[in-house]
Parts: structure tokens; sequence; C-alpha cells
């Protein structure tokens, strides 16, 4: 399999220690839900606003779903976990995809939530193109925020228009994928900037056009494959860790220095300017623009963009934020996923449900100490699937 994945390493991650460490404990600000954040200027029409399917899961293809306060008391189970929301699943197919399910959770922890997602199972053809043929497409998006929800808020609302209004998309769609990142990252610390906002966010999105699925990576959440029945456990993703030897070199070389907080319990690396436990994030202006003494080279905004084409005995993809991740490895999740379903292996919304649900318990069992988000996206295999990228 990974001959036919371009442009995919091995992430070093796999043999580092679990080193994001734990965010403030303190709630977000108030500032974090400025309605300049939600405005018209970046909200097409009512007919586009998300819609909560679950807390923190922004999903448009669902209405009539209740909102959600800010913050959720946790209630706990007989076995002294925390009770999970239902999960989200699909009621449809599209294209290469099957079926999907999400589910998310504060964690163990944490008294709110930073994590938000965004899925559009059916990308439609925007209004400012005119094109007589439109392939299948999908946009699932999670975004592990902090320092408060702002900056989360402003992915799950606005990266997909980026992307699919981009005039290069669906044709080129890393090109596309790009553009939007860096146009968020411009518009968001302009926002910032504006409205004194600290907030950053890691992003991860899975974008599928026709047979070619696209991944777009900025931060440590990571997005994994399960081929043959998970018999194969691959990471897609590279994790932004400030001690990974790739990004180490970069933050040298641009001027920026790498430290190492040491406790009980693993050891922390985190990056200066920005003492951050990751070294590519969207926002955090603190640490980017040098009137607060940032340095814009050093935690950067730019996305890893890979793709491949989705073959018939690729599984699922498993996107999953680093409170998983911190204590499961990709072959961890690839075997949850599958002991979750003794009875089954065929990849139905019950599959993905149970699948999520189990990655999220277990993460708790393992005392994750993080927000805790799965997002799980099963193919399906036919001859229906037509369209093809003009270039990658």
């Amino acid at each position: 399999m990974s001959a036919l994945l371009k442009s995919i390493r091995s992430p070093s991650s796999e043999t580092l220690p679990n080193i994001r460490g734990p965010r403030s404990t303190q709630p977000p600000s108030p500032v974090c839900i400025s309605k300049n954040f939600f405005g018209k200027q970046f909200l097409k029409s009512r007919s586009e606003l998300n819609i909560d399917a679950l807390p923190d899961i922004k999903l448009r293809c669902f209405r009539n779903l209740d909102a959600t306060p800010l913050y959720h008391q946790i209630t706990f189970t007989e076995r002294g976990l925390p009770q999970l929301q239902p999960s989200t699943t699909s009621n449809s197919s599209n294209g290469k995809i099957r079926a999907y399910a999400a589910n998310t959770h504060q964690g163990l922890t944490r008294l709110y939530n930073e994590d938000k997602a965004v899925i559009k199972l059916r990308v439609k053809n925007p209004t400012n193109q005119n094109r007589a043929l439109w392939p299948n497409c999908s946009f699932f998006g999670l975004y592990d925020g902090h320092g408060g929800k702002a900056c989360s808020n402003f992915l799950r609302d606005n990266l997909h228009h980026y992307i699919i209004n981009d005039p290069l998309f669906p044709d080129c769609p890393k090109q596309a994928i790009l553009r939007g990142f860096s146009r968020a990252e411009s518009d968001f610390l302009k926002l910032a900037k504006e409205n004194n906002e600290r907030a950053g966010s890691c992003a991860l999105v899975v974008l599928i056009v026709g047979k070619i699925c696209y991944v777009a990576n900025v931060g440590d959440s990571r997005a994994i494959i399960s081929g043959s029945k998970g018999q194969q456990a691959i990471s897609i993703t590279r994790d932004h860790k400030p001690n990974d030897p790739e990004e180490q070199a970069r933050i040298k070389q641009n001027g920026g220095s790498i430290y190492c907080n040491v406790n009980s319990v693993n050891s922390i690396y985190r990056v200066s300017p920005g003492q951050l436990s990751v070294s590519r994030t969207i926002g955090d202006i603190d640490a980017k623009d040098p009137i607060y003494g940032g340095n814009p080279d050093v935690l950067i905004a730019t996305p890893e963009v890979k793709y491949f084409k989705i073959k018939k005995h690729y599984d699922f993809i498993m996107m999953g934020c680093d409170g998983i991740f911190d204590v499961m490895s990709t072959q961890d999740v690839v075997s949850t996923a599958w002991n979750s379903n003794p009875l089954s292996n065929d990849l139905t919304p019950s599959f993905c449900r149970n699948a999520v649900e189990g990655i999220v318990i277990e993460s708790m069992k393992r005392r994750s100490s993080d927000n805790l988000t799965a997002i799980m996206i099963a193919f399906e295999h036919g001859d229906q699937f037509r369209s093809k990228s003009k270039c990658a």
C-alpha cells in the first residue's frame, strides 16, 4: 500500500513519546464567542449555517437538531467513564464514501471542548462556477483549538468555503487546499489583531474528489488508513511537533528555538516563540506577529498535502485529534475500530458508530487528558466513479 501513497513517509511520531501536553485548564474568555467571528461577512446565507449535531461537531448535512450549550456537564456510566453523546452517522453515501460517523467529548479533565468539526458529504458546484461536469466531492475537517474556541470556530465556518470556492477547485485540489489554508490564516490573523484574540488551532482536512483522496494537515491531529480488513494500519499525516527532526531543522533555520519541560510523566517539547507543543498552527498571533515578539517563519500555517487513489483494499480513514494519539498508536486505533465490531466486518454506518465510540472510550480508559474527537470515513468500491483530477 505504501507504494501507492504519494509522498507519504512513516511518521517519526510513531517512535517518539507522546508529548503534546495539556493546554491551559482555564475556560476560554468571553471574547472567543464574539459575533465578529460569526458575522455575515463569513457566512454566505442563512441556508449555509452549520447546525449542531453533536456537542462541538457541526454538520451541514443535518437539519432540525438542537444546539448544545457552550459547556457540558459530564455524566458517568456504571463503569466509571464519562457517558458519550450519540454519534453522528451518515444516512446516505456519496461516490467512494459508503458511510461515516463522528463522535467528540471534552475528555476526562477538561471543562470544555475546543475541538470542532465540519462534514459536507456532498460538495455542490459553487454558484460562481459555470461547469457542466462536477465530480463526487466530500469534505471532512477536524479543528483542534487551543487558547479558546475562536480559531477552531472560524475554521469550522470558513475553511471549506475557501477551498471549494477557489477557482482552481476541483481541477487542482492540492493548490486549492494550499490557497484556502493561506487565506484562512491571513483572515483569522486580521480578526485576531482587531479583537486582541490569542487563540489558535490545528487543522486536519480530508477532501475526496472522485477516486482521489487529498489529506491536508497543520499540527498534530492525525489521519490514518486501514487496509485489507485491518491487516494494514498506515499514518497518512506527519505529526507537526517540535521534536520531529524535520520540524526541528526548519524551526532552528528560521530563528526559532526548542526547549523541553520535564514532568513526572513525560518530556514536553515546546517551540519558541509561542511556547506551544506543536510546530504548525493557524492563528496564535502572539507567536507570529513581530509586534508581539513573534516570528512568522517559526510557527507556520503551511499544510502538508498528500494524495492517493482509493484502492479496493482500503477500508476506511480515521481522523483523530492528538488527545487520541497521545495514548494510542496508529495500530491501536485501527485494531480498536475492528474490535469494536466483533459480529460484523461490513462497513455500515453502525460499524462506523461503534468504531468511533470504541476509540473515544479506549482513549479515556488510557487516561488521555485532552479533548477527544474521532471521525471515520468508510469506503465503497464500485465502477460508478468517473471523475479524475486534472492535476495534483
